[in-house]
């Protein structure tokens, strides 16, 4: 895609409802701007071939890495990772290594961020519809 059609698809994305379908390699995407439960704030989310699974979420699959948002949690509550502060440093980091996981969400916060993403793990993108 080129920089112009970027533009477009950040400008129609930056209003509630707005739709924009890509074609991503072999898939077709459609991002769609949907109010969050905060009514000032928007989010992206990813249809893919006009359906959304809670099972590419949950499994690793194609899907999943080339289009959803990764966000990485810990197990440990603030209380504890002040408590690790007096530990040693490899120790401490041994811990909180064993102690994240990750998630993956059909959806995303920040356009830039889904666009480095979508570039990224797809060769071809093309702006099917506005």
């Amino acid at each position: 895609m080129s920089d112009d059609e970027w533009k477009q698809v950040k400008e129609t994305l930056s209003q509630p409802y707005g739709i924009v379908q890509l074609q991503a390699d072999e898939y077709k995407v459609t991002v769609v701007c949907q109010p969050t439960s905060n009514i000032l704030k928007c989010e992206l989310v990813i249809y893919i071939d006009g359906k959304l699974k809670i099972a590419w979420a949950m499994e690793d699959c194609d899907i999943r890495r080339r289009f959803f948002s990764k966000h990485t949690r810990s197990t440990l509550k603030a209380a504890d990772k002040r408590t690790l502060k007096k530990i040693p440093k490899k120790e401490r980091e041994r811990i909180e290594n064993k102690s994240k996981y990750e998630i993956y969400y059909p959806s995303w916060n920040s356009f830039n961020r889904m666009k480095s993403h979508f570039i990224k793990n797809n060769a071809d993108i093309k702006l099917l519809r506005i």
